[in-house]
């Protein structure tokens, strides 16, 4: 998968090169961020369920990263230009906007998985779904 590509057959979308969103159902999703340091690899999974996340929530965590959600537009803008648009697809909106509010801290439940190797990551990745493989030289290039 590509950056900012959506697979709508295992409803996951890539957001960077390092993270992926995965809805698990209606208003759950997770965020799979990998996170290489030296020898401490590890995958982060955070899940957003969105019954147990407020408007002021969104409109607090989104102001962290310098963005605003307008919900009667279903689309997410630049907090200081408005006209600059960041998402807008209905499809991939609620995607996106897990990705950045996990990005801004929050979550209603955090999981760590140690991984050694591209081998372990893919293993993990393989357990939960995700259409991707990461090789070690791209590891150690994130």
């Amino acid at each position: 998968m590509k950056i900012n590509e959506f697979n709508e057959d295992f409803d996951v979308y890539r957001s960077a090169n390092n993270r992926f969103v995965k809805k698990i159902d209606k208003d759950t999703f997770e965020i799979y961020h990998v996170t290489i340091i030296e020898n401490n690899s590890l995958l982060i999974v955070i899940t957003i369920n969105f019954d147990e996340v407020t408007t002021i929530d969104i409109e607090k965590y989104l102001d962290i990263c310098g963005l605003k959600y307008i919900k009667s537009e279903n689309k997410i803008v630049q907090k200081h230009d408005e006209l600059k648009v960041v998402e807008d697809n209905s499809t991939i909106l609620p995607y996106v906007l897990a990705d950045k509010l996990s990005i801004s801290g929050l979550s209603t439940n955090i999981n760590q998985f140690a991984f050694k190797d591209a081998k372990d990551l893919n293993e993990i990745l393989l357990e939960h779904d995700i259409p991707h493989h990461f090789d070690n030289s791209t590891l150690k290039s994130i």
